[in-house]
């Protein structure tokens, strides 16, 4: 069940986190319990250099799925549970989906249980381990920590980032581990000749695979700027940067007071943003990404003779189900360089429902609503401002 607020203007004030809107609350039935031991306490590193822990679980089954691990987000986290190797522990899983530990039992102690200390040393590469001021996370200093150069590879060719399809996680361990990739830039260095010495690597995937990453030297700023894995700068944040600054030569140069004066960023995404544009290595990186030819404009890699014309502005999509010509992440961003904005949910504040195939419950919501519903044809029609069927018009 949802709980919404119900005057339009007075959603608008109360306005949204991200995407999570402030003026509707879902409340959903108790999530399905087990308990079971915890065997043990591991980390991972992130693409930010974060030192996350988890917990490793004696397999229970919860709502229908076995669970082993369980993520535990934080040294502050496992302390304020009172987390011991060893304990018996009730676990969740949040939202239906991610396994979470609500709590220890401890009335099962025995005196055989141990408590878990951070590394002082990372685990990957042995580089010193520190925790900035007010923050909970524990970084790995060490920005050529491989361990790090993993995740981010595959943050930065994710649909959502530069979308370079058929570059999985395992093609970029292996990548890194032959010595062709040091840092992002060099997936741009990549010839057939490396590729085709990898495993499962033929010549149609490889032509397929240096296709993609062509095609992703055309991706707006806002994608980039997304794809870096710049702490605390997602794709909404990167959205507000890049159309505030349209080059990343202006966002480099930008003071910490033109940062602030952007509605949707804070002093800690501008204290991120300051000290990774600062950084002598990333600076590197970025000159090798323009030296690839790797768009850092914004609305795309050649300008137009003549302007872009803003014929969406104002209107509120919503994108849905598989579609013939455009990736998600694409159609989005045309819309967004066209002027419109793009919600991830159905609301009454939606104007048209782009709906591919295998729509699904956005579908029915936005014909409940009275919302207009484009299918791909329809939104290629708006756009080169033809004639479309349009209940509204």
């Amino acid at each position: 069940m949802v709980v919404k607020v119900d005057r339009l203007d007075y959603q608008q004030h109360l306005g949204s986190v991200g995407r999570e809107p402030r003026w509707a609350v879902a409340y959903k039935f108790p999530a399905a319990q087990a308990t079971t031991k915890l065997l043990d306490i591991r980390v991972n590193i992130g693409r930010t250099g974060t030192i996350n822990p988890y917990a490793v679980l004696e397999p229970v089954e919860v709502g229908g799925v076995t669970v082993r691990q369980a993520t535990l987000h934080n040294e502050a986290y496992i302390l304020s549970k009172d987390l011991r190797i060893g304990d018996f522990v009730v676990i969740e899983r949040a939202g239906e989906v991610i396994p979470q530990i609500v709590r220890s039992n401890e009335l099962l102690r025995d005196g055989s249980e141990s408590r878990f200390v951070m590394p002082s040393e990372c685990p990957s590469c042995g580089g010193q381990t520190s925790r900035n001021i007010n923050e909970a996370a524990l970084y790995c200093t060490n920005a050529s920590c491989p361990a790090q150069l993993v995740r981010l590879v595959e943050h930065f060719v994710s649909k959502s980032s530069m979308d370079i399809d058929g570059m999985g996680g395992k093609l970029g361990v292996a990548l890194i581990n032959n010595d062709l990739i040091f840092d992002v830039a060099d997936i741009y260095t990549l010839r057939s000749e490396h590729l085709l010495d990898m495993d499962r690597m033929a010549e149609r995937s490889t032509s397929n695979l240096l296709d993609a990453i062509e095609n992703s030297k055309k991706r707006p700023l806002s994608r980039l700027l997304t794809a870096l894995g710049i702490r605390h700068v997602g794709t909404e944040v990167a959205d507000s940067l890049a159309d505030r600054f349209g080059d990343i030569g202006n966002l480099i140069a930008a003071s910490e007071e033109e940062l602030l004066a952007i509605p949707a960023i804070g002093p800690k995404i501008v204290q991120s943003v300051s000290e990774y544009f600062s950084s002598d290595s990333n600076r590197k990186v970025l000159d090798k990404l323009k030296q690839a030819g790797v768009n850092t404009k914004n609305g795309g890699i050649e300008p137009s003779s003549k302007p872009i014309q803003q014929i969406l502005t104002g209107l509120r999509f919503v994108v849905t189900g598989r579609l013939e010509n455009f990736s998600r992440s694409d159609i989005q961003d045309l819309i967004k360089q066209l002027g419109g904005s793009v919600s991830s949910s159905v609301s009454s504040r939606t104007n048209y429902l782009v709906a591919g195939d295998d729509a699904g419950s956005k579908l029915s919501d936005a014909a409940r609503l009275g919302i207009v519903i484009l299918t791909e044809d329809d939104f290629n029609a708006m756009v080169d401002q033809r004639p479309f069927y349009d209940d509204d018009a």
